[in-house]
């Protein structure tokens, strides 16, 4: 039996890994009350690093020093100085650039200890790595709440995006994976909006689950799509974007076979599908733009602009920064710069610069 601390503790962390997609969510584009998302692809000739970034993340010695090296930075100088010696080495090897968001996290929680205060851990917040910062400073704040159920209710502003995201990640931890309670309690939240980044974690905990540790009974590898035909119309959009995630587990660097794999989504849903793909390929290949270029180009005309819309939202979020993506657009295909820029439009109530 787990301890209702561990448990706690345990739902808390979820609550506030939203990751990648807790700030990616706020540049959806909604169409009525539906969002619609970004993820990933591959061919003979195009190819990622995501095999050699498996290989490096699994070979924890130097993620281990990394954050030793930043948390060193925390207590010795500052928060603030921590978090650009993370800018400067994302720069500097693609292993820190893909797992910044849990790096962030870890700048969190050593502020937090540095600081012994929530409001003064706060002074020193920064977008970068989805605000993975944010989350390590909250995540260690809230260590000491109680009630799990009360907090569900209770935890979230009504317009707090990445709060009821991370409820979507703490409720499949509780239910085992069971995405269909999950997706029960998700909808008793008041306002669409609610329910649908609730949901979010929800698809986003079963397309990423770890298959030994915390296996899931709503994922099918002869079905990478399931289990998104059986869910609520509202969160089609959600599930067909998370789903290209799965299919890439099990078939690793099939970047544009993803992209074609979209056809057989429902068709008012392979937009979200598409947007997925850009995304992910944009995540494993981040210092190749034009590669995840390249892959939104090799389908069909329709779905290219949602990829591409999903390759520049990650890029934004990751960087937190709209100059740095206003030059991405620059990099790209002219055809698809006005599109890429609508991203950057988009993000300016979100990142100030």
């Amino acid at each position: 039996m787990r301890s209702s601390a561990f448990l706690l503790r345990t739902f808390l962390l979820l609550l506030l890994l939203a990751a990648d997609a807790a700030l990616i969510l706020l540049l959806h584009v909604y169409r009525g009350t539906t969002v619609i998302t970004p993820s990933a692809i591959d061919t003979p000739g195009i190819r990622s690093d995501s095999a050699s970034f498996a290989s490096s993340a699994n070979s924890t010695d130097w993620y281990k020093l990394e954050i030793k090296k930043l948390t060193q930075v925390v207590q010795t100088a500052s928060p603030k100085e921590a978090l650009a010696v993370l800018r400067t080495d994302m720069n500097a090897d693609g292993r820190v650039l893909r797992l910044c968001h849990a790096l962030a996290h870890e700048i969190g929680h050593a502020a937090y200890e540095k600081t012994n205060s929530f409001t003064g851990s706060l002074l020193f917040e920064n977008d970068i790595c989805g605000s993975g910062y944010l989350h390590g400073v909250v995540e260690t704040h809230f260590a000491k709440v109680g009630n799990i159920e009360q907090t569900m209710r209770i935890i979230c502003k009504p317009g707090d995006a990445s709060c009821f995201h991370g409820v979507g990640h703490g409720l499949m931890f509780f239910l085992d994976n069971n995405v269909v309670q999950s997706i029960k309690l998700c909808q008793t939240y008041a306002e669409p909006f609610q329910k649908i980044q609730c949901a979010e974690g929800v698809y986003m905990e079963n397309y990423n689950t770890d298959f030994k540790a915390h296996p899931s009974e709503y994922l099918k590898a002869e079905d990478p799509f399931y289990p998104c035909a059986d869910q609520p119309e509202l969160l089609k959009p959600v599930c067909y974007f998370y789903a290209p995630r799965f299919y890439l587990r099990i078939h690793t660097d099939a970047f544009e076979d993803a992209l074609k794999w979209c056809d057989g989504a429902e068709e008012k849903y392979r937009d979200a599908c598409a947007k997925g793909v850009g995304s992910a390929t944009m995540k494993f290949t981040i210092k190749d733009p034009a590669l995840v270029e390249r892959v939104c180009s090799s389908h069909t005309p329709d779905m290219e602009p949602y990829c591409i819309d999903g390759m520049s939202s990650y890029y934004l979020v990751n960087f937190a920064s709209l100059s740095k993506t206003r030059a991405l657009c620059k990099e790209l295909q002219p055809e698809h710069y006005a599109r890429c820029m609508k991203t950057v439009t988009g993000g300016e109530r979100f990142f100030g610069e």
